[in-house]
């Protein structure tokens, strides 16, 4: 009895560092990205540069692929702020440097949440992808981490009860109907429905012509994704 004791006593603690450990760890993928004002710029020109090329081609009405690598887009979020103010006052100011990463068929996005002394990498696995009959994108969520730990499901319902059913008024939710993600986001009740996979109605419109689209296919590989887009 008194050795079982020993063996606990020494056994707990390290158990906890461990898990300490785990959480403080940072993923190998995430590599955050600084930029200076003439980085601001390039990607201010990049992602104009995307918007027209992308509305050119909804003019000819066929179809054609968009690819986007994870860098570019990691570019895109850590400019946000300074290029669109809008941005910087919506976002909370506990989160900072956010990271995609495109691996294994999945779709990483990490970012650094410090409030209150706690410093941790939060991150999710969200797949992507297009029903054979096209008329929805399902979004699955695979598991949230915090570090390298793996958070279990109740931390997510407790962490994301505010943004579930239920928080906003009738009227708020009927407002919000016009915006197909988040009518569809507004739909949750739970985390598990996020596990289960997420049904978005596969029509969408582009900001530059107000031109409705679909998606066709949607390919994660390492590093990039590639966009099959259908003007409609």
């Amino acid at each position: 009895m008194r050795r079982s004791a020993w063996v606990c006593l020494f056994t707990v603690p390290l158990v906890v560092v461990c898990l300490w450990l785990v959480f403080q760890h940072k993923p190998q993928w995430y590599k955050p990205v600084r930029l200076d004002e003439p980085g601001l710029q390039r990607v201010r020109r990049d992602v104009a540069s995307l918007v027209d090329d992308v509305g050119d081609n909804m003019v000819h009405g066929q179809s054609f692929e968009v690819t986007i690598t994870d860098r570019e887009l990691t570019e895109w979020l850590t400019a946000l702020p300074d290029n669109w103010p809008q941005v910087r006052q919506a976002w909370p100011a506990e989160l900072t440097e956010p990271v995609i990463a495109f691996r294994n068929g999945s779709i990483w996005a990490g970012v650094h949440f410090e409030s209150h002394g706690w410093r941790v990498i939060l991150n999710v696995e969200v797949t992507l992808a297009v029903q054979e009959d096209s008329r929805y994108v399902v979004v699955r969520l695979r598991g949230m981490s915090g570090g390298s730990l793996p958070l279990p499901r109740w931390q997510l319902e407790r962490a994301l009860a505010p943004y579930l059913e239920g928080s906003g008024s009738p009227r708020e939710r009927s407002s919000s109907e016009s915006t197909n993600t988040v009518s569809s986001l507004r739909d949750l009740r739970s985390v598990h429905q996020l596990f289960e996979g997420v049904r978005v109605r596969n029509r969408f419109v582009w900001p530059n012509g107000e031109r409705p689209f679909r998606l066709e296919a949607i390919d994660v590989a390492d590093g990039a994704i590639r966009l099959q887009i259908a003007p409609l």
